[in-house]
């Protein structure tokens, strides 16, 4: 690329060219930065000249003496390839609640890159979107043409150009070593969780060295100094503020504007992340309000706090659905004004089989309203709900006086783990739910055993819908249900979800019974063999088409196995 190097020995220009793929565009052809990053082993020998190669490309040096020695240098090298900042990101916009086609300008992102560890870094970052371009605070265009952060951006909050470097900037960089971290540890519901009872720090006495998982006393201590924002694995200063955020891998940031005077507005961001806590910035700084951990997590502080190598630990990886009760017709849509609930859900996906529901309508000071668990649900005789993958929907009914109501699948089973078999069917999951949004009661729920319950259930009339079936083949349903009102009454009274069989479900509510009808409309997975083990994980997409000759419902799909993306032996479509 019109480089010259000049060599005086052999070892002088291996070092020169490893600096020069380093630091150079080496495809200056193609859109965007590509380098190589040169790596060094020293087998049966330590050289400094390997290491000068390696400090040159950007790469690790690594001495070996033996077979396994060179076998754990090679995974080394390929575990720190694993660790380059690969971004993933899932964006979030301050969009109008009530009306998706207006939104604010703010774009957030959930950021992690994989790592060889039990935690992966993560962090959140906001940008700004103009003319349909995304920028930096200062007005720099923050993406490249390859559809990474350029390297000279800089995101708002940041006081450093952070460019493509997950760690850098954002909220992890304004975390402070007072962190505010409340747990729902009096074992209560609707109750606040911002009481001196529930807030998780080293001199709560009710916290114990069981609950943390801790060694010893002084482990302990460190682990809830460690919760709280301290960076107690620094040994130079151990006290300072922890600048780090867990992964949100799934957890999308959602905005929440609350109306605070006249013409004045606060923004709150959630999101939850691995190591177990749903976070609460503000947007305005990026510093953060307060953070949730579920008691059922606490015992995985301890192996969050060491962070070892390992296999990735799941935490709160769900993303967050939020309702605002208007209840005045004078207020803003989409805003919490002043004598408006806002309430907040969220599931666990691979980190558990709960859902959570927190009032934030005071944004500082969130209540535990109630918790959806297997000991909830087995109450009212219901079946067992798997990994709370679903991320619940909230809708307008006319069921009793139940009116807002939550709607979600029963999650996943990890029996679909294992990859190469036949069909099988689920142990847990096999269910779709209707639980009050505000009280938390049950509703209804449609499960393979027990056909429905008040108000009443029964299959649905096969001539309303052509090949119908019951829902006695139902297996775990993971991805979100698709509840619409299709008479523009406000009420939904159609629902359709998906299961890991490859199987589509709808249901209808009739108001003047007060009847859910429903059952299988498709079942696509063909023949019982491994070829033909297709799953749904995703929601059903369903769309109104109207022609001259009439109207139906278009219901689209794809099948794929998102526990082995690159498993070939399935058969997939889409549908």
């Amino acid at each position: 690329n019109g480089n010259i190097i000049k060599c005086m020995v052999l070892e002088d220009c291996t070092i020169k060219m490893a600096g020069l793929f380093k630091n150079n565009d080496v495809l200056p052809a193609t859109s965007g930065t590509e380098s190589i990053t040169t790596h060094t082993i020293g087998f049966y020998s330590d050289q400094e000249f390997l290491e000068q190669v390696a400090e040159a490309g950007g790469g690790k040096y690594v001495t070996a003496f033996s077979k396994q020695e060179l076998i754990d240098a090679i995974t080394e090298i390929v575990n720190s390839i694993l660790d380059v900042n690969t971004t993933f990101v899932s964006a979030g916009v301050t969009v109008n609640q009530y009306n998706r086609l207006t939104h604010n300008d703010e774009l957030y992102f959930s950021l992690f890159s994989p790592s060889d560890e039990t935690v992966w870094p993560g962090n959140l970052k906001r940008y700004r979107l103009t003319e349909g371009e995304l920028v930096d605070v200062n007005d720099n265009q923050a993406v490249n043409a390859s559809g990474k952060f350029n390297d000279a951006a800089q995101s708002w909050w940041s006081g450093v150009v952070d460019g493509d470097e997950v760690e850098l900037g954002g909220a992890a960089e304004q975390m402070s070593n007072t962190r505010i971290v409340f747990s729902n540890l009096s074992g209560d519901t609707n109750v606040s969780l911002a009481t001196a009872a529930n807030l998780v720090t080293s001199s709560n006495t009710s916290i114990d060295e069981a609950m943390v998982s801790a060694t010893d006393a002084a482990d302990r201590d460190k682990i809830l100094r460690w919760v709280t924002g301290q960076d107690v694995n620094n040994s130079n200063d151990p006290t300072s503020a922890r600048k780090q955020m867990g992964d949100p891998l799934h957890s999308q940031p959602t905005l929440l504007i609350y109306k605070t005077g006249t013409d004045t507005y606060r923004t709150s961001v959630y999101v939850g992340t691995n190591e177990g806590f749903l976070h609460s910035f503000d947007t305005s700084s990026g510093k953060e309000n307060w953070s949730f951990i579920p008691k059922n997590l606490m015992t995985r502080l301890s192996e969050v706090q060491k962070n070892t190598k390992g296999a990735h630990s799941y935490g709160l990886d769900g993303s967050v659905t939020l309702f605002i009760d208007e209840t005045s017709g004078s207020g803003t849509p989409g805003v919490v004004d002043p004598g408006e609930k806002a309430y907040l859900y969220i599931g666990m996906r691979r980190g558990g089989s709960e859902y959570y529901a927190l009032d934030v309508t005071d944004p500082d000071k969130p209540e535990l309203m109630f918790i959806i668990d297997n000991n909830f649900l087995n109450a009212s005789g219901r079946g067992a709900l798997g990994q709370t993958w679903s991320q619940p929907v909230v809708k307008k009914t006319k069921l009793a006086d139940h009116g807002t109501v939550l709607i979600f699948g029963g999650g996943y089973a990890p029996i679909q783990d294992t990859a190469g078999t036949v069909p099988a069917t689920d142990d847990k999951g096999a269910n779709i739910f209707i639980i009050n949004a505000v009280t938390g009661e049950y509703v209804w729920d449609a499960q393979r055993a027990v056909s429905g319950s008040s108000p009443a259930f029964s299959t649905i009339d096969a001539s309303t819908v052509g090949s119908a079936g019951s829902i006695s083949t139902m297996n775990a349903i993971p991805d979100q249900v698709t509840a619409f009102d299709i008479d523009g009454d406000l009420f939904i009274d159609h629902f359709y979800a998906a299961d890991t069989k490859a199987q589509i479900f709808r249901f209808d509510i009739d108001y003047d019974s007060g009847a859910i009808t429903g059952g299988r409309i498709a079942n696509l997975q063909g023949t019982a063999d491994a070829a033909s083990n297709r799953r749904f994980y995703n929601t059903p997409d369903v769309s109104l088409v109207r022609l001259a000759s009439g109207s139906y419902l278009s219901v689209a799909i794809g099948s794929g196995y998102r526990a082995h993306p690159l498993d070939e032996t399935v058969t997939d479509h889409f549908y």
